[in-house]
């Protein structure tokens, strides 16, 4: 049944907001659609929110389906100097929010939610918003062994704890980068995925722990806004209480 409305997913690029959006097309058994704003924008007057209007026709057309609508606060964002166009923009969408018929469940992803206008935050306006941390320790493991599968190596021929280790503070988008780097690696050097090639990819990626961590710390402090926590925590030795490990 897709008569819900939405979920909004705050997050630093890399986080898996987009494969939030795919498992929940998959759970519905829908097609998944992303609606790519920045194809709507055009230099002539009222063309862009012709276009818009348009897309979320078609999006009605083809119901049920999931819309994913990635860094939302880039087109619908408040900010000094906010374009008029924008402004329109936000009010059709709100509009269509509220008066869709078709089952159309909304996935939006924003990495920066204080540029969100208060319109898009009001109470009701989403089922839930969740906040994506850094991936903790078993999730890191798991990001690891899948991206290794898929480079046609074998997880159990790596210090798995080594690698966890190493990539403290990373997302898995980078993570998975990693992976890939030592594979172009290895593969120039004509040798196999090795612990050693894989250790020092990942030591090249300056992480976005590192690069943003004001974003981080800023998405960390949601939870005090209403915001979920979509990822598990680190156990804490002798707490049965749990964290995510600091990045500092």
């Amino acid at each position: 049944n897709l008569s819900v409305k939405g979920l909004l997913l705050a997050g630093v690029p890399g986080g898996g907001k987009t494969l939030m959006a795919k498992a929940a097309a998959g759970v519905f058994g829908t097609t998944l659609v992303r609606l790519d704003m920045g194809r709507f924008y055009s230099k002539y007057l009222g063309e862009t929110e012709a276009k818009f209007t348009r897309a979320l026709q078609t999006v009605e057309q083809i119901a049920p389906v999931v819309v994913l609508i990635d860094e939302i606060e880039k087109f619908f964002g408040s900010s000094e100097g906010e374009h008029e166009v924008s402004k329109r923009l936000l009010g059709t969408f709100l509009y269509w929010l509220q008066e869709r018929k078709g089952k159309i469940f909304i996935v939006a992803s924003a990495n920066r939610v204080s540029q969100l206008p208060p319109e898009l935050m009001r109470a009701g306006r989403w089922d839930r918003c969740f906040f994506i941390d850094l991936p903790s320790i078993e999730e890191r493991s798991s990001i690891f062994q899948i991206h290794i599968n898929k480079a046609k190596a074998n997880p159990a021929e790596f210090n798995l704890p080594a690698l966890i280790d190493g990539s403290d503070g990373y997302t898995g988008a980078e993570i998975e980068q990693a992976v890939v780097d030592a594979l172009y690696i290895a593969n120039a050097k004509d040798t196999a995925l090795s612990q050693e090639i894989l250790l020092a990819a990942l030591g090249d990626i300056t992480p976005t722990s590192v690069t943003r961590k004001a974003d981080i710390d800023s998405i960390r402090r949601l939870g005090d806004q209403g915001f979920y926590p979509a990822n598990t925590y680190d156990k804490v030795p002798g707490s049965t209480m749990g964290r995510q490990l600091s990045v500092d």
